[in-house]
């Protein structure tokens, strides 16, 4: 299930399938590429070291992915909150100045702009990655819509109505809104 009440909030939990995947993979061609260094030639063996390199990395950063814990969205009457693994910054709805669904290749994303950025981002890496995000015209809080197992159309109606709406924000965390997102 990826959409529930808990503690007064609605979450919706991104899946980690795709984590996993990538971690697999990863591995593979890191193993692959340890081979190239152990039996293959001196143009075989420098393949080899970039891909352990770069296979090896990103095999690192799937593995702290996954550790950090799921990724989610959390929604209550008074804010919402994205969970990259790590707990993330609360963003009360009158911070929410607009709500987009943005689309870059294949991947649709649930754009969340706020009226100050450094709200969302605590680190200088993640601001310098925020920058670049609204460089390439998403927003501050980045939901991707085609890792939910809920109604990513549903939810990016939910959520802007929230921002738009004050008075609709009372019944987001409810058993009727898990149960539309389900559907």
């Amino acid at each position: 299930m990826s959409a529930r009440l808990e503690g007064g909030a609605l979450i919706v939990t991104i899946g980690s399938a795709r984590r996993v995947l990538l971690v697999v993979g990863a591995l593979g061609f890191v193993v692959v590429s340890a081979l190239l260094i152990a039996f293959g030639s001196l143009l075989a063996r420098i393949v080899g070291v970039a891909g352990v390199l770069t296979f090896g990395t990103f095999l690192v950063v799937g593995v702290v992915q996954i550790a950090r814990g799921p990724s989610q969205l959390v929604l209550t009457p008074e804010w919402l909150r994205w969970d990259a693994g790590a707990r993330g910054r609360q963003v009360p709805w009158d911070e929410v100045v607009r709500v987009d669904r943005w689309q870059h290749n294949r991947q649709t994303v649930l754009a969340i702009h706020v009226a100050r950025p450094e709200q969302v981002h605590r680190s200088l890496g993640s601001q310098l990655l925020a920058r670049a995000n609204h460089a390439l015209g998403a927003g501050d809080v980045n939901v991707p819509l085609n890792h939910l197992a809920v109604d990513g159309d549903l939810l990016h109606s939910i959520v802007a109505l929230c921002a738009r709406e004050p008075d609709a924000r009372a019944s987001v965390a409810s058993e009727a809104t898990v149960r539309r997102l389900q559907a």
